[in-house]
């Protein structure tokens, strides 16, 4: 198996660099480093490691880890419109449980399209079998 490098990207304010895993297309690049812009605080000082977070049904999602912070990036899918998601309310709905203590804080917003970067949050996947129980 051939052996993939990170690859390296613009910095995050003026204190941090992205280095994006293998796995993270090209294509998301980009859109991650302005959406992270955004939480320079958060990040602070020092290497920001971007990797692909499994599962999600409709978005693709990616955790950013810095010496100071993880974080969870969400690219939504731009075929939501037509599955009927409202990204506002979606953003609202989960602004309100974090300010309830039962979510992780939002940090950064683009609305329309209903990117996100929130708290990064330990805990168990949910399965299917889990949920019966």
């Amino acid at each position: 198996m051939p052996h993939t490098r990170d690859t390296v990207a613009d910095e995050v304010g003026e204190r941090a660099t992205l280095v994006f895993a293998p796995d993270v297309p090209a294509h998301d690049h980009g859109l991650i480093a302005s959406l992270l812009n955004d939480c320079e605080e958060q990040i602070g000082v020092g290497p920001v490691r971007v990797e692909t977070l499994p599962g999600g049904a409709n978005n693709r999602n990616y955790t950013a880890m810095s010496p100071a912070a993880k974080l969870v990036v969400r690219i939504a899918n731009v075929d939501a419109d037509r599955m009927a998601v409202d990204r506002a309310s979606s953003v609202q709905a989960q602004g309100d449980a974090a300010t309830a203590g039962l979510a992780p804080r939002v940090l950064a917003v683009r609305l329309p399209e209903g990117h996100t970067v929130s708290e990064f949050v330990e805990g168990e996947i949910l399965r299917e079998h889990s949920l019966r129980e």
